[in-house]
């Protein structure tokens, strides 16, 4: 795949179809479930018995109307014909398709799945030219830089940015507060003093932001 977007997508509002039943196709639908997706469809001839719930199976070959509504399809067979049909019908749709057997192939559909490390709400997400292998390798070396200190700053900032956002400041100022936020020195401020100590922390840079320490809305 020559040319790649990164992109984190939310899909779960999205109807998501797989063609497979077998271990590659189980692993994207425990996957596409993680991720939050609620209307995960499957089709293939049998399903193997790790198969997650919550996926909606159909016990059959693959058709074309198998893809109605979808928005998201995973071309996952055993059957390098049949993920070519389905990429193909995909695409005819104008459907988003991943194959798979993309390994063994030139071209892997229109996006590839990257080996993802996950740490509370920091997602890190590495491709590597196509090597699966190479990327979960750089995942596992990644995954020793990822302090506690950034997972608990991540989680505080998620707290605190709805309300930095809907503190009436400009959009510049807020943006200078969100880059604040992603400090190794906000990092510091809430290891030491706890989400109230970030928020003083804050406040000692911005003098124009409001109070943001939980609890402080309505105070006098």
């Amino acid at each position: 795949m020559p040319h790649v977007y990164p992109i984190f997508l939310d899909v779960s509002r999205r109807k998501v179809v797989i063609i497979g039943g077998g271990a590659v196709a189980a692993r994207k639908a425990a996957g596409i479930l993680a991720a939050g997706a609620v209307s995960v469809r499957a089709v293939a001839t049998k399903f193997v018995r790790e198969f997650p719930d919550g996926v909606e199976k159909k016990i059959a070959n693959f058709e074309p109307a198998d893809l109605d509504g979808a928005e998201l399809a995973f071309a996952a067979t055993d059957s390098g014909a049949v993920n070519d049909a389905v990429v193909a019908e995909a695409r005819r749709r104008g459907i988003w398709v991943q194959r798979g057997d993309a390994e063994e192939l030139d071209e892997p559909g229109d996006f590839v799945l990257p080996a993802v490390l996950k740490c509370g709400p920091i997602v890190v997400a590495v491709s590597a030219g196509g090597s699966p292998a190479l990327a979960a390798g750089l995942r596992d070396t990644l995954a020793g830089s990822v302090s506690d200190d950034w997972v608990k700053l991540a989680e505080a900032s998620k707290q605190l940015r709805p309300k930095v956002r809907s503190s009436g400041l400009p959009i510049a100022r807020r943006r200078e507060i969100f880059r604040a936020l992603a400090t190794t020195d906000a990092a510091t401020a809430l290891k030491n003093g706890g989400v109230a100590g970030l928020c003083d922390w804050l406040r000692g840079k911005f003098n124009d932001l409001p109070d943001l320490t939980p609890g402080s809305e309505g105070a006098s």
